[in-house]
């Protein structure tokens, strides 16, 4: 969907959100409960200014935990969106 560099990315996301995962990544995604409000994935994916907008879209109901620069590029997106409203 998104073009960029593919690379093992996991995600954490909140309950509600099973069914857009389902919907963005398919029947076949590998979901793995963490507790009773979470679930994480782990997929290959497309690292792209589009795709880092489909994860702030769900606002802190989405927690990139890995590849560390994808986590970093979200920060920085997070703390400028941050000033914006400062």
């Amino acid at each position: 969907m998104y073009p960029g560099n593919v690379e093992y990315v996991e995600i954490l996301f909140d309950n509600h959100l099973v069914n857009v995962v389902i919907d963005r990544f398919g029947k076949d995604v590998s979901i793995r409960s963490v507790d009773d409000r979470t679930f994480s994935i782990k997929i290959k994916a497309a690292i792209s200014e589009g795709f880092i907008r489909w994860l702030l879209m769900w606002g802190s109901d989405a927690k990139v935990i890995s590849p560390q620069h994808l986590v970093e590029k979200i920060k920085a997106e997070a703390e400028k969106m941050n000033k914006l409203y400062s």
